[in-house]
């Protein structure tokens, strides 16, 4: 199984706003988990209610961001083999609210908000070459750069509290962490 967090600008995993108007969204973060041989997501809500259905088809790299700005963090899956990301709408089984054509196979895919709009969009990392792609809400191309090394982890956070997610990567070799204050090589 793997490990799916929703942390930074989208707060939780789709917490749902409290009765008395405040946002519990952003409370804390949660875990979720994600059974890649079933395709089954496993999320849990702060009251203690649990969640689990099928998004996607089995074997698809997880994800889960707040994709539309409305403070309620969502699941997503990439498909590696054909670079194409499925987004839903909600946290349930269902159609994919959008399909997000990356021309990218082969790669990591992560999330992050990279212009401060509180909408988080895909990131993809080539781990062979270290190349990160930063793509926009239409899945157009909104940076390309080189950071880390072959075979790194891509991250994303707002590393200096600026309201903008950059990248990191952390490299499983020496257990180290690189955080860049911007979305670029360096």
């Amino acid at each position: 199984m793997t490990l799916l967090v929703a942390a930074g600008a989208a707060g939780c995993v789709e917490t749902p706003p409290s009765n008395d108007g405040t946002d519990a969204s952003r409370a804390a973060d949660r875990v979720g988990v994600y059974d890649a041989t079933t395709g089954t997501f496993f999320l849990r809500y702060p009251a203690g209610d649990a969640l689990s259905f099928v998004f996607g088809s089995p074997s698809l790299q997880p994800l889960a961001a707040d994709w539309d700005g409305d403070g309620v963090a969502t699941v997503a899956v990439y498909d590696a083999r054909a670079g194409t990301i499925s987004l839903a709408e909600r946290n349930g089984s269902g159609p994919a609210v959008a399909t997000v054509e990356t021309k990218a196979p082969n790669r990591i895919a992560f999330a992050g908000d990279w212009d401060g709009d509180r909408r988080q969009t895909v990131g993809l990392y080539d781990p062979a070459t270290a190349e990160f792609v930063l793509l926009g809400a239409d899945g157009s191309e909104t940076a390309r750069f080189g950071y880390g090394g072959p075979g790194w982890v891509p991250l994303a956070g707002d590393w200096n509290g600026d309201g903008t997610e950059t990248i990191g990567a952390y490299d499983p070799a020496s257990g180290t962490f690189f955080l860049n204050d911007a979305n670029a090589g360096g």
